[in-house]
């Protein structure tokens, strides 16, 4: 009996691990390439303590937050940190 519950735990651990592909977000979905670029921008930004380009990070994202179309009244930069205001 404990066998027959492993091997169906098994069996839904190997469809979970199958369909997780299937899912992940890639270039070719839409904005899939601007996504991308956000995202290279961002990890190449030498951003560690000393480097002091956190607030050109911060500015950068607020850009990419304007051009999207948030108005800028909504989009606040805080000690390098960007939230950008999304009403409901």
């Amino acid at each position: 009996m404990k066998n027959k519950y492993f091997n169906l735990l098994a069996a839904v651990c190997l469809c979970i691990a199958q369909a997780g592909p299937l899912f992940a977000a890639d270039r070719t979905m839409p904005f899939g390439e601007k996504a991308f670029e956000i995202f290279k921008t961002s990890v190449e930004m030498r951003t560690a303590e000393g480097q002091r380009l956190v607030p050109t990070l911060a500015r950068y994202l607020a850009a990419e937050f304007e051009k999207g179309g948030f108005p800028k009244s909504d989009i606040h930069e805080l000690s390098g940190v960007v939230l950008c205001q999304i009403d409901a």
